[in-house]
């Protein structure tokens, strides 16, 4: 799975390397669904959400917590 992207600057002779979270595809799925439904988690999407943690590695536990706290999702435990 992919976990990140390359980008050439634009004002220099440099190449950026932008990682992003664990299996994002699935969990970008995830935020722009939770989007769709105006920020409501419906039982389905939290039950898909749950297995999305399961499916990660178990040290993304609090940085995942973290990060979904400012997208005001705050059911992340702290080890899954």
């Amino acid at each position: 799975e992919p976990f990140g992207y390359i980008k050439p600057s634009v004002t220099s002779n440099a190449v950026h390397l932008y990682v992003l979270p664990f299996a994002y595809p699935r969990l970008w799925a995830l935020l722009e669904e939770l989007k769709k439904n105006g920020g409501q988690i419906t039982t389905q999407w939290r039950m898909q959400f749950f297995h999305y943690l399961d499916s990660i590695p178990k040290y993304y536990a609090l940085p995942m917590k973290n990060a979904m706290k400012r997208y005001g999702v705050d059911i992340v435990p702290e080890s899954r």
